[in-house]
């Protein structure tokens, strides 16, 4: 054990057992309102928060679904919708994140984005796949794209919608999830995981290796902007009231914010190193979602509290993870 004894190690792991994160499914997109928010990740896993956003219960009516999701959106009447791998789509029984039942999509295509559209519920995913639906419970159809490339993410803004994607895709639309057409991208070599409409109405995007996009309200043209790091980032939001702040959140617990519509940046402390995948902006507070369960939720964008569930574990359970069974231990 590189030199630690066992009931030292021991001794460190139940210390630490007391006060750490626990070790739970990756969540990897969020989303919220003033009322309520839901948080979903892997094999199936989906949270939900009342108003003050500061403890998470499992929803129900999940059983059967082991699908990792990977994306949250909400509809102008507070219905949640959850996305994920193979077509997986789950929408909330009410408003409100309690309860979902799964709907059939007409798509196998790992889907990453959710957002709401003039009249009509957008969903993003593989293969340049757009899905829209016009109503709760509605049948789900495909929309026409001009590319094959993974569309991680998309925004409406006042006078059109974008989305964004691998290889430095992004695609321009009509308020109404209709007429999608490509735009020139500045970065074809990075993965546009984020987008958001600001509070002057200009579109920000971000992505790997620490890649900021900005256009204007009409989404056209995009302009590279600087960032301090060459960091993943996963997850991009916006408050539009007074005082407007951005917040990008990324790997390794990654946060920063910009009160200048993106121009500059400053790191902000999040007191955790776990990978965060995503921020959302609820009209109250920020929150931001990541691996092992990481749930964090800040008022202003610049102080975070960590609401990761902490599970306590036995002193059988940590003396269990140094057990180890001679027939199936491997040769040095």
């Amino acid at each position: 054990m590189n030199g630690r004894s066992v009931a030292a190690s021991l001794l460190v792991l139940t210390m630490a057992a007391v006060g750490a994160a626990a070790s739970t499914a990756d969540l990897w997109g969020i989303a919220g309102s003033a009322s309520d928010a839901t948080a979903a990740g892997t094999a199936g896993t989906v949270r939900y928060a009342a108003s003050t956003h500061t403890a998470w219960f499992p929803a129900t009516g999940l059983g059967g679904v082991s699908a990792h999701l990977r994306g949250v959106g909400l509809d102008e009447a507070g219905y949640y919708y959850v996305v994920g791998e193979t077509g997986t789509l789950l929408r909330s029984t009410l408003s409100g994140g309690h309860a979902f039942i799964l709907e059939t999509t007409p798509t196998e295509e790992h889907l990453h984005g959710a957002a709401y559209f003039n009249s009509r519920m957008m969903v993003s995913g593989g293969g340049g796949v757009l899905l829209w639906s016009a109503n709760p419970g509605g049948a789900w159809s495909l929309e026409s794209t001009p590319t094959s490339q993974t569309l991680y993410a998309l925004v409406r803004g006042l006078s059109c919608g974008i989305a964004v994607g691998a290889q430095g895709t992004i695609l321009r639309g009509g308020v109404d999830g209709t007429g999608w057409t490509a735009v020139s991208s500045p970065v074809t070599g990075a993965d546009l995981h984020g987008v958001v409409r600001l509070a002057d109405n200009r579109f920000l995007a971000v992505g790997t290796g620490g890649t900021v996009l900005r256009s204007p309200a009409a989404g056209t043209p995009w302009e590279v902007i600087s960032f301090p790091e060459s960091i993943e980032l996963f997850g991009v939001a916006a408050r539009t009231g007074s005082p407007a702040r951005v917040v990008a959140v990324g790997e390794g617990g990654a946060i920063y914010t910009s009160t200048d519509a993106g121009s500059s940046w400053q790191e902000v402390e999040s007191s955790v190193t776990r990978t965060l995948r995503a921020v959302a902006y609820t009209g109250s507070d920020f929150l931001a979602c990541g691996d092992h369960g990481t749930l964090l939720r800040s008022q202003d964008g610049v102080t975070w509290s960590d609401l990761t569930p902490v599970r306590r574990s036995s002193w059988g359970a940590l003396k269990r993870r140094f057990q180890t069974d001679p027939a199936t231990e491997e040769a040095p």
